[in-house]
């Protein structure tokens, strides 16, 4: 048998060999997704279309229409990757707001030109968040459950396919799997650095996205889990906590300040909440029929119309619920629930649903023919893959969290992260793309249960290897 070159070996024997050959299989697939992929839904409009105008009007003139419902990362990103490929009129004082103003039948619509560049960036940010799914499962579990979930991860269809979507998913994947892996790594030995680090990640994962302005409480409860109830290191804590709460709110200070500046507006990251915690009450609608639905003329002026938007919807929100609140609890978990079935970017595809095909066929066929029709039907291959993985990665990742329960201090990271994304949707409106940020998570929860050793005692806990 030929025996590897000295060289070589030692590369395959490197720790970190297999995770890079990972790393470079799941950049490979994503460039050549984004790379190949036609655009399907077509961008023209939308939430990128709506990022790409605000973020350049924030890039090209140092402020904003109004107070975003969002935070200024992925706007800024959109809006730089705009300037990637200036339109055709850029020297033109003003240009974007008269567009704006006047609409595409007046000016050319220099919109959509930086969403290459903003792919690229999801197709590495997706691989880096392959490599931190590594570390959270070798700090959790083991080297083979790391590795297990970052492969998994590395290839999955959905992940893949986010690399292609114009949102904040990938950017806010990144910091929210990079800030558990840090975290996961170095609690056992907590310092001013890792809360610092902590602190901040988390602090621009809430500026990505709103629904982050919550989730610090995850490692704050972790710090009294390990620091206080196991150790009863209340000065510790105390200092420990202080960092950690600090840098969060330093890293939302300037957006906070601006908007205070600016706007007169008293707002941590986005003003999107009442609007959200609305449609989670009322029901998916279009914003023409929101405003009717409240009686919302939209009259007033500047900072007077937003206030009375916002004093709109939490009138609403709190009548619709005071009107018919099991009707509310019910309306809610059906929400949860199904956007948690219904794996996510099967949007990506077109033809008509997967799930409402596969529905009618076992209602009103059930023939051999009927099936055939359903598998040759548009997409039907990708949808497929799409909703085995996701129905994979909830059944096994359900088995594993079952198996691992014993361990929930070690494991609060990952346990209440599940819980708090579930919990927080249950409230806010609720799709599969808002719980998209928890299917590494199962996917981890999965690779533990598969790596796992069957005969492993009840009380025990697997070695690290």
């Amino acid at each position: 048998m030929t025996r590897l070159k000295p060289s070589l070996e030692r590369l395959i024997r490197h720790p970190h060999f297999a995770i890079g050959l990972i790393f470079l299989v799941a950049l490979g697939l994503r460039l050549g997704y984004v790379t190949f992929r036609t655009d399907w839904p077509p961008i023209r409009g939308g939430d990128y279309h709506w990022y790409a105008d605000y973020g350049s009007t924030l890039v090209r003139t140092g402020w904003t229409l109004g107070p975003p419902p969002t935070g200024p990362l992925f706007l800024l990103v959109a809006g730089y990757a705009e300037q990637l490929t200036p339109p055709d009129f850029p020297d033109q004082d003003g240009w974007l707001l008269q567009r704006m103003v006047a609409g595409p039948q007046v000016f050319p619509d220099p919109l959509g030109r930086g969403a290459a560049a903003i792919r690229l960036l999801n197709a590495l940010l997706g691989s880096l968040t392959v490599v931190m799914v590594d570390r959270i499962g070798r700090a959790a579990w083991s080297r083979k459950a790391g590795l297990l979930a970052a492969l998994l991860v590395a290839i999955g269809p959905p992940f893949v396919i986010e690399a292609g979507n114009l949102v904040t998913e990938s950017i806010a994947l990144f910091l929210l799997t990079w800030a558990t892996a840090l975290w996961l790594e170095k609690i056992d030995h907590p310092d001013w650095r890792l809360m610092a680090a902590t602190g901040g990640l988390l602090g621009i994962g809430a500026l990505t996205r709103s629904v982050f302005l919550g989730i610090l409480a995850i490692p704050v409860s972790h710090l009294l889990l390990t620091l206080g109830w196991r150790e009863r290191a209340w000065g510790r804590l105390l200092r420990c906590g202080s960092v950690l709460v600090v840098c969060f709110l330093l890293t939302l200070a300037p957006w906070t300040l601006y908007n205070l500046v600016q706007w007169d507006r008293l707002t941590l990251t986005g003003e999107g909440l009442m609007g959200t915690l609305y449609v989670g009450a009322a029901g998916w609608k279009d914003p023409q029929a929101v405003d009717a639905e409240l009686g919302f003329s939209g009259d007033t002026q500047g900072s007077a119309d937003r206030e009375a938007r916002q004093d709109a919807y939490a009138q609403g929100f709190i009548q619709t619920v005071l009107a018919d609140p099991l009707g509310y609890l019910t309306r809610r978990l059906g929400e949860l629930g199904g956007a948690l079935l219904q794996p996510h970017n099967t949007t990506a595809f077109p033809g008509e649903s997967l799930k409402e095909l596969a529905l009618a066929w076992l209602r009103d066929d059930r023939s051999l023919a009927g099936l055939g029709r359903l598998i040759q039907g548009e997409s039907f291959w990708p949808k497929l893959a799409l909703y085995v993985f996701h129905y994979a990665a909830l059944l096994l990742g359900g088995l594993g969290l079952a198996l691992n329960l014993r361990r929930w201090r070690a494991l609060w990271p990952l346990v209440a992260t599940l819980a708090y994304f579930l919990g927080i949707h249950l409230v806010l409106a609720a799709i599969p793309r808002y719980l998209f940020p928890l299917e590494p998570f199962w996917v981890l929860f999965a690779a533990a249960f598969l790596v796992a050793r069957p005969l492993a005692r009840p009380g025990s806990i697997p070695a690290q290897t």
